[in-house]
């Protein structure tokens, strides 16, 4: 019985070392898995400098995270976001579902560049189109997503335009009302209902872009590797939702 007792303590400590370390390293982890995950998903550099991660609070953090643009633009970033916080259900990180009752995206830098007829935001769009109801990843069900500051600049072949300030947003539930049998949304219905509220704030300024699907697929260049067009049905699909984006 001693002997159980002292087996029981040393795993009781082994855990709680576990999770000290995990909550040191986690952050590192963080970085590793959005540097290496993020070009393969968006077909784009993207860095990160900080990240912070809390295992007993379920609480990531992301400082300065930097979107990079579509083949044919400028080296800059298409988006760069100062602060990016999460608060996630620690139980449910076990599960194919993850629940986030709240996501802040704060200080949000975005690059609107036209080049060749063709802008970067309808490239990067594009590419979240073609992976749109995906089950590949788990699902994500945030309660509430919030952006804050988000600032536009546009640059049209090469020749800057004064910056915009968007108004705040925020979203309930973000991409559900891509999933149409109800399943949790993935990474690409999230970010696209981001995308259009960006779209959105854009378009209250008066800047016209054309995110039709026709223009999608061709703003797609073969720099972007296995990025599949999007015919027939689908297309027809993908119009109708498309014409809700500013014009």
């Amino acid at each position: 019985m001693k002997k159980l007792g002292c087996l029981f303590i040393v795993l009781i400590v082994f855990a709680v070392l576990l999770v000290v370390g995990a909550g040191i390293a986690g952050g590192a982890l963080v970085k590793a898995a959005v540097e290496t995950g993020g070009p393969m998903f968006l077909k784009v550099p993207v860095t990160l400098d900080d990240a912070s991660l809390g295992i007993l609070s379920g609480s990531v953090g992301m400082t300065n995270l930097k979107v990079g643009n579509p083949p044919g633009f400028t080296q800059e970033p298409a988006f760069t976001i100062g602060t990016f916080s999460v608060s996630v259900k620690p139980l449910t990180l076990l599960s194919n579902e993850i629940e986030a009752p709240e996501l802040v995206i704060e200080n949000m830098a975005v690059l609107l560049e036209m080049k060749g007829g063709q802008a970067n935001l309808q490239v990067l769009a594009a590419v979240l189109k073609s992976k749109e109801g995906s089950s590949e990843g788990p699902g994500l069900r945030i309660g509430r997503l919030v952006l804050k500051g988000v600032k536009v600049r546009t640059s049209i072949m090469g020749l800057a335009k004064p910056e915009i300030a968007l108004p705040d947003v925020e979203l309930k539930n973000p991409g559900a009302s891509r999933r149409k049998d109800g399943s949790a949304p993935r990474a690409p219905d999230i970010l696209l209902d981001i995308l259009e509220e960006i779209g959105r704030g854009i378009g209250k300024t008066g800047f016209n872009l054309d995110f039709s699907a026709d223009a999608l697929m061709k703003a797609l260049p073969a720099g972007l590797g296995n990025v599949p067009q999007v015919p027939g049905e689908a297309k027809k699909k993908i119009d109708e939702f498309l014409k809700k984006l500013p014009k």
